[in-house]
């Protein structure tokens, strides 16, 4: 039956804690709890419809994941208010980290955040579904410039050894020899959404990790640069907005080698991304055929469980880490165990807690003949989504990171071959980001078959 054609919905929700909340990110600061509010967080959601009834939500929160805590209770209640299938609810965070810690329950300040942000996050998707309008959509996507990094770097010793390192690893030599390992992709991908009489929807998706605000001397709650993004945009050309976190597990908003950076702080790099998209919107093609399809596949990965002796050890550097001790005074403690640092011994304390295997969901969706989505629990690197858009069989693929779960860093099998600390705080093993880069390339092959 054909209802109305093409339909798009659109709400927002302030989500900003009410009280002080330890804050999520920074390592050994990660328990820091806030004291104030830089910019309020938000949670938005687009629901689209197509002709036939098919309903799709996307949800992006300002918050540094969609932590399964919040996705296990969410889906479930829009299902039962909507009958829309929990497959087609799309939560995703935006991966700032200067919002509230999900994942910190032991705290009562986050129990009692949490049955407030939950309710909320119903209400606005509700909301999303009541404004379901006739829609047409464009797409399109623009360069930015010194605003993204990957954030590995090679250095070239005076022998001419070539080293590679993170953050936090290695030479951390910062000079004429030092660069970055690959260049990161500065492509914004843009849609843009027009309704009848309502202001034009723009989403956003773009690969960094929101990390402008924060850190171990900031206890301020910020949505960080999204939220810089969201309201020079939203000031300059009078349109709602949402914003999708891409490629996050190597890709920074900063450089070590600071000469490369386009913007002095999260306030002008907002207004640089604006001022990107308002170009990009300058060229946008229309979206002729707009079914929606989506496919979903759930893989059970093996994890690096640990349940021997190493655990014992892991905990004393952790302990040192915990009581001041340096990183090379932790990393080099740990050699005589293989326990490279202090992020590498919580994680072999993660893993021996974590069951020897989990699932990991994918999601991949459809707009028509040309647009597509896909996503994926936890910080894939920049590589594994460049491949992933260059092979995909629709002109245009987004990705949506830390959606619907947190499943980690996704780093690809070559940084496993140098000491970095995505690899070391990685879940899975050597190879898994290939694994989870062809399952979602095979969702959208699926997709594409089906017309």
């Amino acid at each position: 039956t054909n209802l109305e054609g093409f339909c798009v919905g659109y709400s927002r929700i302030d989500i900003t804690p009410q009280t002080s909340v330890p804050m999520a990110g920074y390592g050994r600061t990660s328990q820091r709890m806030s004291r104030t509010i830089r910019d309020n967080m938000y949670a938005t959601s687009v629901a689209m419809r197509d002709e036939e009834g098919e309903i799709v939500i996307l949800l992006s929160m300002d918050l540094q994941r969609a932590s399964d805590v919040t996705v296990g209770a969410i889906r479930p209640l829009v299902t039962e208010a909507t009958g829309i299938p929990m497959d087609h609810i799309m939560l995703h965070g935006t991966h700032m980290h200067s919002g509230p810690d999900l994942n910190n329950t032991k705290e009562q300040s986050i129990v009692n955040y949490i049955d407030y942000l939950n309710p909320r996050l119903v209400q606005v998707i509700l909301e999303s579904i009541e404004d379901l309008k006739p829609a047409e959509l464009f797409y399109g996507s623009v360069e930015t410039e010194g605003l993204n990094f990957v954030k590995h770097y090679q250095h070239t010793t005076a022998d001419g050894e070539v080293k590679f390192f993170g953050d936090n690893f290695g030479t951390q030599v910062l000079d004429s020899t030092t660069k970055h390992a690959t260049e990161a992709d500065p492509t914004m991908w843009l849609m843009q959404i027009t309704r009848e009489g309502e202001k034009d929807i723009i989403l956003a998706n773009w690969r960094t990790h929101p990390t402008l605000t924060g850190g171990s001397t900031k206890y301020e709650l910020s949505a960080d640069l999204v939220g810089t993004f969201r309201l020079a945009l939203e000031t300059q050309i009078d349109c709602e907005f949402i914003y999708f976190t891409g490629a996050s597990g190597n890709i920074n908003a900063s450089s070590r080698i600071k000469s490369e950076m386009a913007a002095a702080d999260v306030d002008q790099h907002g207004a640089l991304l604006a001022m990107h998209a308002m170009e990009g919107l300058k060229n946008m093609t229309k979206v002729e055929t707009t079914d929606l399809k989506t496919k979903q596949t759930v893989l059970d990965m093996q994890t690096n469980h640990t349940t021997d002796n190493l655990v014992i050890y892991a905990k004393q550097i952790n302990a040192m880490w915990g009581q001041g001790a340096t990183f090379s005074e932790c990393a080099e403690a740990g050699k005589p165990y293989g326990i490279r640092s202090p992020y590498h011994a919580s994680a072999i304390i993660s893993n021996a807690n974590r069951a020897e295997s989990v699932d990991v969901e994918l999601n991949a969706i459809s707009v028509g003949d040309y647009l597509s989505f896909i996503t994926f629990p936890g910080e894939l690197f920049d590589d594994l989504t460049e491949y992933i858009e260059v092979e995909s069989p629709y002109d245009y693929t987004l990705t949506l990171c830390y959606a619907n779960g947190m499943r980690g860093y996704i780093p690809t099998a070559y940084a496993f071959e140098y000491t970095c600390y995505e690899t070391d705080c990685c879940w899975f093993k050597k190879g898994c980001g290939e694994v989870f880069r062809d399952n979602l390339l095979e969702l959208l092959e699926q997709l594409a078959a089906e017309g």
